[in-house]
């Protein structure tokens, strides 16, 4: 189990987990990661193109698309 946390980590790290995350089926997790990323480096977070990447899949596999999700999508400017 890997336990992510926002000490000692640049903006990257956390949007690499989330891709891993996801493409493995882990929305829980990839969902917290980006809100690491977020939290480590804002800026470089709404606009890496793995982040729109990641968020728009986990929302076309979430067809109810989690308050969550849908919050972070917004932050991001990102259309879902």
């Amino acid at each position: 189990m890997v336990i992510i946390t926002g000490r000692g980590i640049s903006g990257v790290q956390p949007i690499d987990l989330a891709r891993g995350f996801q493409l493995h089926g882990d929305r829980a997790r990839s969902l917290q990661a980006l809100q690491i990323a977020r939290q480590v480096s804002p800026q470089q977070t709404r606009y890496h193109p793995h982040v729109r990447e990641t968020v728009i899949t986990l929302a076309e596999q979430d067809r109810r698309r989690s308050e969550t999700l849908a919050g972070f999508a917004r932050w991001a400017n990102i259309k879902i």
